[in-house]
């Protein structure tokens, strides 16, 4: 069926939110969708599955030895029917609108655009009681400019894609990453093709402590990778992005330094221009959000700053 979007949930021992993540699937107002539930080998006796089960016919159930987010995911994308793929996390929320908003931007796109889909959009993060803690809206003049700039300024949340399938298929599928499958995946279908930004909130991006990302393990994944995608750039990649490669790695070093990733940024700042990396370890401006990242307030910040916007 043309436009008939594969919602897709991969679980892990995710009793707690699963429910309220089928629920916000199935409450889309784009009903030419379907919901497919991969439960990752879950070790909770059974309670994930009896959630997923309690659903009947109204999702499509699938249970798999444990592999990863990653071969979650394309276990869903090899079962999918649709057209267009839709990534949602067990612990996320997707609100009502999310993918009639998404494809009435698609009908207005060319058939060229549309079988080569990457679109994203904004997102609302929220803590683990479903309070509302900040909206995130990307540096869009940034990206539309140099795209590859979405990768490392973490513009992307996996949960506010719209993929089509045919792109997915030709990009070969999530790559084995435990944590970092979808950066690594952002970058490849970046490679490929021109993003689509559809400026509205879609989501609800839930924050809890029990996120594998916040690991030490996990940073340490995410600062590899993000060194491996800076070594595959080819120089025309970067020029396109900036005047010069010192420019567009002291770029890159801002962006890791603010999400303390060490390695990546002093990997990025390695081929940065000396005067560069001088103006930005003397900014205040850098000082402040990484004291705020270390303490946990960062999400508080951009909070009050985006009020502030909304009262100006």
């Amino acid at each position: 069926m043309r436009g008939l979007t594969s919602i897709i949930i991969p679980v892990y021992n995710g009793a707690n939110y699963l429910k309220q993540a089928i629920d916000s699937a199935l409450a889309q107002t784009w009903t030419a969708r379907e919901v497919l539930v991969v439960n990752d080998g879950s070790t909770d006796g059974g309670a994930t599955e009896a959630i997923a089960l309690s659903y009947g016919d109204s999702i499509r159930y699938f249970s798999k030895p444990n592999g990863g987010v990653a071969s979650a995911l394309n276990w869903g994308i090899c079962n999918m029917r649709g057209e267009f793929f839709s990534w949602l996390s067990h612990d996320d929320i997707y609100l009502p609108h999310k993918l009639t908003a998404q494809m009435r931007l698609v009908d207005s796109l060319p058939d060229t655009r549309r079988n080569n889909l990457f679109l994203f959009s904004a997102y609302t993060a929220v803590n683990a009681r479903g309070k509302r803690l900040y909206t995130y809206r990307p540096d869009k003049a940034l990206f539309e400019r140099a795209p590859l700039y979405a990768i490392f300024h973490h513009m992307i949340n996996g949960c506010t894609t719209l993929i089509s399938k045919n792109l997915l298929e030709r990009a070969g599928g999530f790559h084995d990453l435990p944590t970092t499958q979808d950066y690594e995946m952002w970058f490849r279908l970046l490679r490929m093709t021109r993003p689509v930004y559809l400026d509205e909130v879609v989501l609800l991006s839930r924050l809890h402590a029990e996120q594998g990302f916040r690991s030490p393990a996990a940073r340490k994944e995410a600062a590899s990778t993000f060194i491996a995608l800076m070594d595959q750039l080819t120089d025309e990649e970067i020029l396109a992005c900036e005047p010069d490669r010192q420019t567009f790695f002291a770029n890159v070093g801002k962006a890791l330094c603010e999400v303390d990733l060490k390695a990546a940024h002093d990997h990025a700042w390695s081929l940065a221009s000396c005067g560069a990396r001088l103006r930005y370890r003397l900014s205040l401006k850098r000082l402040s959000k990484l004291l705020l990242h270390r303490a946990g307030l960062l999400p508080l910040w951009r909070a009050c700053r985006q009020k502030l916007r909304e009262m100006s």
